[in-house]
């Protein structure tokens, strides 16, 4: 009976099945260090899942493949669960894959690119995923911006672009002052509605990567969308509420004049002289109101212009080969 078994393990059939074993054991080795390589970058935390996945999956084909003992022998169950293993694995991350060899093609087109918009350039290279998601990306921002520009110009009516000067009828200070506080509740709305247009254009970005990118990259590409929003609302948000603060100012100060009309007088020069010292005091701290929230708006105006160039740098040095 020994001898028996002795001369099976020997056989040739015996020495091939071994063959297939470790053969279909270096392969699937070869596909994990590949995905390894093109997919994580040699992440260890990518590389980590990456294997703990392989493993998982040989454990459930071992446990189903036991129960076949009786026809095949260890090797032959060994080559088939890791041939299976290799199966599931390409196939569970075959956009992955994908999305890399994209990503490598993406890298090579971008560095020879100057001067070229996203979208240009994936109508250019209309196969390669990352590129196509670059120009969504970049077509909902216009289309977030151009929203955000249309509350800039809307929030100020026409009035306050005209000069009134203090020396003007009481009716039209009355407009004027009207007209400001228009202003500033329309800058409270264009305030409150930053949030909505960004989750708005998170959403419409989220529908059309998810058509063609795997989970992964959808996250790490609205992840990163998420921060900028992020930045650039509190940037809005500054802007908006200095713009609040010098159109309050501006009503108060033609407030002021109407409540006192009759009772100040106005140079040559536009200085105006009040019959009493209160309310002489009380237009020169509005004038200091004033001049502070102008302030506030152009250094967050700035702000917000320094943001806008820091993200176009970003895609000029993309695309000239100087890295992101």
């Amino acid at each position: 009976m020994v001898g028996t078994e002795q001369a099976h393990s020997g056989s040739p059939k015996s020495k091939l099945s071994r063959i297939y074993g470790i053969a279909s054991f270096a392969v699937l080795c070869s596909i994990v260090a590949f995905i390894s390589y093109m997919v994580y970058e040699g992440s260890a935390n990518g590389t980590a899942e990456l294997c703990g996945n392989a493993f998982g999956q040989l454990i459930v084909w071992s446990i189903i493949l036991f129960f076949f003992r009786k026809k095949l022998d260890v090797n032959q169950r060994l080559a088939i669960a890791c041939l299976a293993t290799s199966a599931y694995i390409l196939f569970d991350k075959r956009q992955d894959i994908q999305v890399a060899f994209d990503t490598k093609e993406a890298r090579g087109v971008m560095a020879n690119a100057k001067g070229v918009d996203p979208v240009q350039l994936s109508s250019q290279h209309p196969n390669n995923r990352l590129l196509r998601a670059i120009a969504d990306a970049n077509k909902a921002s216009l289309a977030s911006q151009e929203r955000l520009q249309a509350l800039d110009t809307g929030a100020e009516p026409s009035t306050l672009g005209e000069d009134f000067g203090s020396d003007a009828p009481r009716s039209k200070l009355i407009v004027y002052r009207d007209a400001a506080r228009t202003a500033a509740s329309n800058s409270r709305s264009a305030r409150a509605a930053i949030d909505g247009i960004f989750r708005e254009e998170a959403d419409r970005l989220r529908t059309q990567l998810r058509e063609y990118m795997p989970n992964g990259m959808v996250s790490s590409t609205l992840e990163g969308q998420r921060k900028r929003h992020l930045r650039d609302s509190l940037l809005l948000q500054r802007y908006w509420d200095a713009r609040i603060e010098f159109y309050d100012v501006i009503e108060k100060r033609v407030a002021h004049l109407v409540d006192n009309f009759g009772q100040y007088t106005t140079e040559k020069s536009g200085k105006i002289t009040y019959a009493a010292n209160e309310a002489a005091a009380r237009h020169n701290a509005l004038l200091k109101e004033q001049a502070a929230a102008i302030e506030k708006i152009e250094s967050a105006q700035n702000a917000v212009t320094q943001a806008q160039m820091y993200y176009k740098e970003g895609w000029e040095r993309l695309t000239s080969g100087g890295g992101g």
